[in-house]
């Protein structure tokens, strides 16, 4: 039986992910989540427990957990991100200008959260008012500036919006470069690199998004090393790339490599592993191999939906797209090596980085990519 890692209690709500329990509609201050990548005995926490714990840490907008060092996830995820927002208008009152560059990222955070589910009509409005309260604090050219260009371009590119996500994205790489270096200067480079080319797959200049894809890869290998999650959230990317020149077999090899990186790092059910999961699933539909594919999809998109993922989320529509019409799993042996299914080019199946602001150093925030 699961228990609280800070109360210890075992006697409330549960809700998770696992498939012996179906999953709670909405969360309540009493249920049991797993909200990150923690396991053992710290696996479990009571959510009204975490919003406390979480309103004592140093910089309450990092939305890291403490321990494993990775961004907390899901319903649970956006929850923290609303206390957070509610925290900084309340410092907003006590310290006007403090106050609003903990609001510009607060608005920041809970609008990725937002989006990282799939609720994109109410993320865009947080993005938008985020970007006019960092352009007026600090002025067109800062850093912070280019973060939440960033951030809402990825967000116009998943509407397809993209005549109006590629000059956001051209200045806020522009920015990025002219930047003087930092601590965060090479990751906040790499992720407007990734998002411009992951728009220039969308518009079919695939040429132009491999090149970058390589030059992002380089980049953060040299930065982190080579086993670094940033890098496996690179290397997805850069394999699905492949996929939609037709080198499949050079996929497969780099989306396996993705894996073994994350698999030593992420919880088994993590939504960043699922995803990529399932993205090797396509890739072996592609090659073929069906009824492997049906499996690697179904258990991320089985997952995924326990998590709270929305039905509008694209990881949700690919792989229900990718499933929709094949044939039953006890149906494949026969078809493994049928004929080479190509994936739509328009369908939206790589991983775009967001970046989640901290305001306890105002002029170089932190930026972490979720994958």
């Amino acid at each position: 039986m699961p228990s609280c890692r800070i109360c210890l209690d075992d006697e409330d709500e549960i809700n998770c992910r696992c498939n012996d329990h179906e999953p709670l509609v909405g969360l309540t201050d009493n249920s049991l989540v797993r909200p990150c990548s923690c396991r053992g005995s710290s696996t479990w926490i009571h959510l009204c427990c975490l919003l406390e714990v979480h309103l004592k840490c140093e910089s309450l907008n990092s939305l890291e957990c403490p321990t494993c060092k990775q961004i907390y996830f899901g319903e649970v995820g956006v929850t923290l991100a609303r206390q957070n927002l509610e925290h900084s208008q309340r410092k907003k009152r006590s310290s006007e200008k403090y106050g609003c560059i903990a609001t510009s990222t607060a608005l920041n955070n809970l609008a990725s959260m937002l989006s990282d589910i799939g609720k994109y009509g109410e993320a865009l409005p947080l993005y938008e008012q985020s970007l006019a309260i960092s352009e007026e604090i600090y002025g067109s050219n800062h850093p912070s500036v280019a973060t939440s260009l960033n951030n809402l371009a990825v967000l116009l590119k998943h509407q397809g919006l993209y005549k109006r996500a590629e000059p956001l994205l051209e200045r806020a790489l522009s920015l990025y470069t002219a930047a003087p270096p930092g601590s965060n200067h090479d990751s906040q480079l790499a992720s407007a690199l990734n998002n411009l080319a992951l728009l220039y797959k969308e518009t079919g200049r695939l040429q132009e998004a491999f090149e970058m894809q390589e030059r992002c890869v380089r980049l953060l290998e040299s930065t982190f090393g080579s086993n670094h999650l940033q890098v496996a959230s690179l290397l997805n990317n850069t394999a699905l790339l492949l996929v939609e020149m037709g080198r499949y077999h050079e996929a497969e090899k780099l989306q396996r490599r993705c894996l073994r990186i994350g698999e030593r790092q992420h919880d088994a059910h993590h939504p960043g592993l699922l995803n990529q999961k399932g993205n090797l699933g396509i890739i072996l539909k592609c090659l073929g191999h069906h009824k492997e594919a049906r499996e690697y999809m179904e258990h991320a998109l089985t997952h995924l939906r326990n998590e709270g993922f929305s039905p509008n989320h694209i990881w949700i529509r690919k792989f229900e797209n990718h499933l929709q019409g094949m044939l039953p799993s006890n149906s494949f042996d026969e078809f493994d090596h049928a004929r080479k299914m190509i994936i739509p080019a328009s369908e939206s199946y790589f991983i775009e980085f967001h970046s989640r602001m901290m305001d306890s150093h105002p002029h170089h925030p932190n930026s972490t990519a979720l994958f």
